[in-house]
Parts: C-alpha cells; sequence; structure tokens
C-alpha cells in the first residue's frame, strides 16, 4: 500500500516538474524576444516568394505573402514597396499609395533609391486624380535623382494635364533628351 501511495506522489511531482519545465519555456520563448520565424519562414524567405509570385503576375499571391514578410518585419521597407506595386497592378490605388506612403516614412526620403517610390507613388496619385499630388511626388524624384527620364515624362503629363503645357512641354522635351522618345510623340501631339 505504501509503494503504491508513494508512486502517486512520485507521478505527481513528476507531472508537476514537467509542467513546471513547460511553463518556463513558454514564457522563456515569450519574453526572450525570440523569433517566431525560426519555426517557419523568414521574412526575407516570404519576401522572396512574393517577389517570384509578383514576376509571374501572381499579385494576390505576392501580397499574401509580402503581408506575412511584413508581419515578421515591420520596417522591410522593399517588401512595403512591392506590396504596393502589386496592389497597383491589381488597381488597388488607395491601398498601394498606403504602401507607399508607409515606405516612404521608413526610409529617408532623400535616399536615392527612394527616387522610385516618389515615381510610383506619384503615379498611383495621378490615377486617383490627384495631379498636384502626382506632380509632387515626381519633382521629389528629380530633386533626388535629376537625371531620371520617367519622373520627368510623368510629371510633364501631369502638367499637361494640369493645363500647365508650357511646363509639361518643357519635361517632356528633357525626358526625351534623356533618352526617353516616347516624349518626342507626345511632344509633337500636345505642344505644337
Amino acid at each position: 500500500m505504501k509503494d503504491h501511495r508513494q508512486q502517486k506522489i512520485n507521478y505527481v511531482i513528476y507531472t508537476d516538474n514537467a509542467r513546471k519545465r513547460f511553463l518556463l519555456c513558454i514564457l522563456y520563448f515569450l519574453f526572450s524576444g525570440f523569433s517566431y520565424s525560426s519555426f517557419g519562414q523568414s521574412a526575407e524567405e516570404y519576401f522572396d516568394s512574393g517577389n517570384q509570385k509578383f514576376e509571374s503576375k501572381n499579385y494576390s499571391g505576392a501580397i499574401a505573402d509580402i503581408s506575412k514578410a511584413i508581419e515578421l518585419k515591420s520596417d522591410y521597407v522593399a517588401a512595403y514597396f512591392l506590396r504596393a506595386e502589386a496592389k497597383k497592378n491589381l488597381k488597388d490605388f488607395r491601398g498601394s499609395l498606403l504602401d507607399f506612403n508607409k515606405a516612404l516614412s521608413i526610409k529617408p526620403s532623400n535616399d536615392t533609391t527612394m527616387a522610385v517610390v516618389y515615381l510610383d507613388r506619384g503615379m498611383v496619385k495621378l490615377n486617383l486624380n490627384d495631379l498636384i499630388g502626382g506632380e509632387s511626388d515626381f519633382t521629389k524624384a528629380i530633386a533626388i535623382k535629376s537625371h531620371y527620364a520617367e519622373a520627368y515624362f510623368n510629371r510633364g503629363i501631369a502638367r499637361l494635364m494640369l493645363k500647365k503645357k508650357s511646363a509639361g512641354c518643357m519635361d517632356l522635351s528633357k525626358a526625351g533628351e534623356l533618352g526617353l522618345s516616347r516624349a518626342y510623340e507626345i511632344i509633337q501631339e500636345e505642344c505644337q
């Protein structure tokens, strides 16, 4: 009888110690900064997967994977940019604008790589009929990267739409000088 009771006591102590070890492990992972991505994909792996889906024009799949990357790494500028591009391709211009804004809030706006973000955000603004906002973003892109033909081209288009014909035609001419030959086609149609 005594042995049986001792076995029960040993079992309770063993189970109680196992529970304590389990809880300590859980608390360690919760409070030690342990990354849950260790059990699954990393932010970079989700980004790479999203990028592959983007390249194959699976924009919804790209957005899903890139969103997971952002969940794991909230300051992932490239992920916000790529997700904005995917949303833009799906005509979700408001969602795209939010992601471009987030990318610009994380990375210094005078960084040369951000000229592309300003250019693309400007195009989204044009799609949302924010012509002045688009023109402003193209101007910011040009301020960062002075020989940016696409920025001159798009600012020229925005200025023509804003009835600033002279300034728009000058921008289109500059885009042409910088190698964007389609600017000359628009000059022939709009600037004569």
